[in-house]
């Protein structure tokens, strides 16, 4: 049987084919094309698809650390800010204090996090998840962003957790265009 193919419309490299067989129908990656970028592991419902560097197990321990280390300083309400290695505040759409309360996580492809690592960052105490989009994100990777959002967001509302006290969304993308006028306060 044929599975879905979330893996093949969310690599940007199209470094993914389908193998068409009678009793072994499969995926394969063409390590020459593929950049690294993890949206296949994340688009995969199933975990077929796995990406060795950094494991999620490392992030999490990465996002925990963080965490207790803003608490132990006495910060509040901590932000987590997913966004590429590359991005800068400068064109942050955050006000000033809530960029203060930021625990920024660096990804080489903001792709390669999804629904279970937000999920998981929320437990761990973070007020709020923020995830930067960048312009230049191809299609297909965006789409899987809004689709991993989507299932996100449906079992945190499962939970009546989507919102916090004030009515703020627990998850928030941000694209790099939607850069507004004046900074905007996400939570207060």
């Amino acid at each position: 049987s044929i599975g879905c193919t979330r893996c093949l419309s969310s690599c940007s490299a199209d470094a993914i084919f389908s193998v068409a067989g009678r009793r072994n129908a499969h995926i394969e990656i063409d390590p020459y094309l593929c950049h690294g970028a993890a949206s296949c592991v994340s688009a995969c419902p199933t975990g077929a698809l796995s990406f060795t560097q950094p494991p999620l197990e490392q992030r999490l321990e990465q996002i925990q650390r963080l965490l207790e280390r803003y608490q132990d300083a006495g910060g509040t309400q901590p932000i987590l800010r997913y966004r590429l290695e590359s991005a800068s505040d400068r064109h942050s759409p955050l006000a000033p204090e809530d960029q203060e309360r930021c625990l920024d996580i660096a990804l080489d492809e903001i792709s390669a996090t999804g629904h279970d690592e937000w999920l998981a960052a929320l437990a761990l105490g973070a007020t709020q998840v923020i995830v930067e989009l960048p312009r230049t994100l191809p299609a297909g990777q965006h789409q899987q962003l809004e689709q991993e959002q989507r299932l996100c967001n449906a079992l945190l509302e499962s939970m009546q957790l989507a919102t916090d006290t004030q009515g703020s969304p627990r998850l928030v993308l941000i694209t790099e265009s939607a850069v507004p006028a004046s900074p905007m306060t996400l939570v207060s």
